[in-house]
């Protein structure tokens, strides 16, 4: 006669695999939720761009006090005229987040010497205060994550 029963060997499988199948759900169930919050996170963005070039209002004639900008990025090139003395440099960010799809806090610009343009005290620096020209040239970059993470530990490390 057989046991009444299994063999322990046959038990201790069941109980790894229900372990494993528990695991995959767990993952998949993680999976799912990362998705989610991405969709949301996406869905935020694109709001918030449009948002941004609706607060940009109409680009004004050329003329004096006004700055023409052409930005260069991963092989396209966008322009668009701002009031010098009134636009800031997150006017500018605002604009490049909706026109190049690219998120504001990872944009780098830089002129043609090289020089960063940074968000110092909030992008209150107006185009005329940051010394642009009538017409001007920027270069455009995406920063990821670890670049912005070295920069800091560089930055943190001198004060």
């Amino acid at each position: 006669l057989p046991p009444p029963y299994p063999p322990l060997r046959y038990q201790s499988s069941r109980v790894a695999d229900r372990r494993r199948e528990e695991e995959r759900e767990k993952q998949r169930r993680e999976r799912e939720e990362e998705a989610r919050r991405e969709k949301e996170r996406e869905a935020m963005v694109a709001e918030r761009r449009v948002g941004f070039l609706a607060s940009l209002g109409e680009e004004p004639a050329a003329g004096p006090g006004v700055t023409a900008l052409s930005v260069r990025f991963g092989g396209r090139q966008e322009r668009r005229r701002f009031v010098a003395a009134e636009s800031t440099l997150e006017d500018v960010l605002n604009w490049l987040d909706g026109a190049l799809k690219e998120e504001r806090e990872k944009i780098v610009l830089s002129d043609g010497k090289g020089r960063e343009l940074a968000l110092e005290g909030g992008g209150g620096s107006t185009l005329e205060e940051l010394g642009l020209p009538a017409n001007c040239g920027l270069r455009a970059r995406v920063v990821d994550d670890d670049e912005e993470e070295e920069d800091e530990e560089e930055g943190g490390g001198g004060e």
